[in-house]
């Protein structure tokens, strides 16, 4: 249900604490939103400041001293609030990049972790055994002349690594020898 403006204005109305479950892509459009918000409010207070500059202008031709130094005074105070609000900007900024940094961030260790599951996966059910068994039937079948386009040398300097059990051990097969790390 949307709050009114007569409610956000005065504070009626139930309470929520919705900074809580706030996913970062919607902070950062709320950030994006107040930001659009104060680039449009800056805009408006730079045409203040040249509207009171003209107007301190137009006084001071006609001779209207105190009416120039009125004006002056509120082009320096729309100056001022101008200065605060770009502070604001740059910090709303800074703190939008800082956001989007980490929810690439955590996209990227999100697929990393979903890579080492789909890995630890296939390996499951892979052991030294089954590895060994499966070089010696390659190495059968290339005696026979069944795999003739096969190039031995570059399996002698094959490591194949993948995890075994619980314990993730480490298993490098080069040259057929087993060893275990």
């Amino acid at each position: 249900m949307p709050i009114s403006a007569f409610q956000r204005l005065f504070d009626f109305g139930s309470k929520k604490d919705d900074t809580k479950n706030v996913s970062s892509s919607d902070a950062i459009q709320r950030l994006s939103d107040v930001e659009e918000m104060l680039n449009k409010k800056q805009q408006h207070l730079e045409s203040q400041i040249e509207q009171e500059k003209l107007t301190a202008i137009r006084y001071s031709k006609q001779g209207n001293k105190r009416g120039a130094l009125m004006a002056l005074k509120r082009k320096k105070k729309y100056e001022k609030t101008l200065l605060q609000l770009d502070g604001t900007l740059t910090t709303l900024e800074t703190q939008r990049e800082y956001l989007q940094n980490a929810s690439t961030n955590m996209d990227v260790l999100h697929v990393m972790r979903q890579a080492a599951n789909a890995l630890k996966k296939t390996n499951q059910n892979l052991d030294a055994d089954q590895v060994h068994d499966l070089m010696d039937d390659l190495a059968e079948q290339h005696g026979v002349g069944k795999i003739q386009f096969l190039d031995w040398s570059f399996f002698r300097w094959i490591s194949l690594v993948f995890f075994s059990g619980r314990n993730c051990k480490c298993y490098f097969i080069t040259d057929w020898n087993v060893r275990f790390v």
